[in-house]
């Protein structure tokens, strides 16, 4: 949830919701989804090759997974309610296995 710090009589500091519900601020579930498609083939009798194609984060949708909670920061880059972590985009891999008995 969101907080503000805020001094104590003791010299330190105290940690006070912004928000009166947690839940207001609750993120969306993040979906993924990934995706592998792969063929083999034999080179001999005792040696075969396979190839994959690996797709990561099919929707590509740049969900945010942190934002920044700390409404009391006078640095613009952890200002309260920015973003600060999301998922990664969208990555394909190829790949190439080479297999003997």
């Amino acid at each position: 949830p969101y907080y503000r710090g805020a001094a104590v009589g003791t010299g330190g500091t105290a940690s006070i919701n912004v928000v009166d519900k947690i839940d207001l601020v609750r993120q969306d579930d993040p979906i993924t989804g990934d995706i592998r498609v792969e063929k083999e083939f034999a080179a001999t009798r005792d040696v075969n090759l396979t190839f994959g194609i690996d797709v990561f984060n099919v929707t590509n949708e740049g969900t945010g997974l942190y934002y920044r909670a700390n409404c009391g920061s006078t640095n613009v880059a952890s200002t309260c309610g920015h973003l600060a972590d999301n998922i990664s985009p969208r990555i394909y891999r190829l790949g190439l296995r080479l297999g003997w008995k």
